[in-house]
């Protein structure tokens, strides 16, 4: 039974329900092989590909493993929810999707482009990165048959507070086509990865248009979870999201750009 009589025995009850931390958000960007059994990369198999916890070295799983240990969950009496991170790791356990891709990262007031994917970012060639990652987020919960989503850290907010992240020349572009505003070129003027430039941007926002920046993050942010949820409880799936960074709903909204209000609106589970 993969393990699961042994964990629900030592736990003392079956909870309702698991995420499985799947870890890299590969696991839903790239191509899934289901037929012929292949073996997970190791950062599908252990949260960052750490090697050991204090229980047991790290094991190697394969996708048929993985199908068979969800359903032996399911038929245990719990739901098996799939949590992925935000994270690139360098292409350390295989070749990643978001190295590829560089222009969908977090960038940084103060430090520049982070090797972490900004999900409201666009791709170069001017989509939306959710419009390819929610139909493939569907697809492979599927494919294995996961009861749903966690939106875990990364996906409402980004890895740090909207006064720092992210600045890129993609998000305020999109800040302007939706408001319409007339920016300094202090903050409108191309910044790349230029950590100056950068900080010069983020402090102008702050300081003349702070209001507007905060709204423009809580729509942009309502936006893609309305996306999402359509797809997934279309799919006769459920979802759910992690407290922003565990601030309360008033410092959510001012720090992080994220509105719980909406988010419970859109129908986030």
């Amino acid at each position: 039974d993969l393990g699961v009589g042994e964990y629900l025995e030592a736990a003392g009850f079956v909870p309702d329900g698991f995420c499985l931390m799947l870890t890299s958000p590969d696991f839903v960007l790239t191509p899934h092989e289901q037929e012929r059994e292949i073996a997970l990369p190791e950062d599908y198999c252990a949260r960052d590909g750490h090697d050991f916890n204090p229980h047991r070295q790290r094991q190697v799983w394969t996708n048929h493993q993985l199908r068979a240990l969800i359903r032996q969950l399911h038929a245990a009496g719990a739901q098996v929810f799939l949590t992925v991170f935000t994270r690139c790791y360098g292409n350390r356990f295989h070749h990643e999707w978001l190295s590829d891709h560089p222009e969908t990262w977090q960038v940084f007031a103060r430090r520049g482009r982070a090797a972490a994917v900004n999900c409201l970012s666009r791709l170069s060639d001017g989509s939306y990165f959710e419009d390819y990652f929610i139909p493939r987020l569907v697809e492979v919960m599927q494919a294995y048959g996961f009861d749903g989503w966690h939106g875990a850290d990364g996906w409402g907010p980004l890895s740090g507070p909207i006064y720092e992240v992210s600045m890129s020349d993609d998000m305020v572009e999109q800040f302007v086509r939706r408001t319409g505003l007339k920016l300094d070129d202090v903050a409108a003027r191309p910044c790349g990865d230029d950590t100056a430039l950068l900080t010069a941007r983020a402090r102008w926002l702050w300081r003349h248009l702070r209001h507007e920046w905060i709204e423009f993050w809580a729509e942009r942010w309502e936006r893609f979870w309305v996306k999402a949820l359509r797809a997934i409880h279309a799919s006769g799936r459920r979802a759910f999201i992690n407290s922003a960074w565990g601030r309360a709903p008033w410092e959510a909204l001012y720090r992080y750009g994220v509105d719980p209000r909406r988010i419970v609106a859109a129908g986030v589970d």
